[in-house]
């Protein structure tokens, strides 16, 4: 079975970017663990809140990198080296959108 995705057009680059609709147990586990995973920290999913925990520039591109990764199906008509290619955008505003629509959907 195919999993659902949704469209949208990037203001500025003119190009489409297609993302998942929902992430699988397992994608969501990837997520977690690129944040979660440096952090020793004894605390259960539910319980935690962004002011407990202090990630550092690492673990926050390491969880951009992962949004991607599992969130972004296709861009500009292809599925080949989304992360490089989302990166290079050359206005911020546009990977924000990207990011943003990942994280509705997580």
């Amino acid at each position: 079975m195919e999993r659902e995705t949704r469209k949208f057009n990037l203001p500025s680059e003119k190009k489409e970017v297609e993302i998942k609709t929902y992430f699988n147990i397992l994608e969501s586990r990837e997520i977690q663990k690129s944040f979660l995973g440096k952090n020793n920290l004894p605390i259960k999913e539910d319980e935690l809140e962004a002011s407990k925990v202090d990630l550092n520039f690492e673990q926050m591109t390491d969880y951009q990198d992962q949004l991607i990764k599992q969130g972004v199906v296709n861009y500009d008509g292809s599925g080949k080296d989304i992360i490089e290619r989302i990166l290079s955008l050359q206005n911020k505003e546009d990977l924000k959108d990207v990011l943003d629509a990942i994280e509705i959907v997580r």
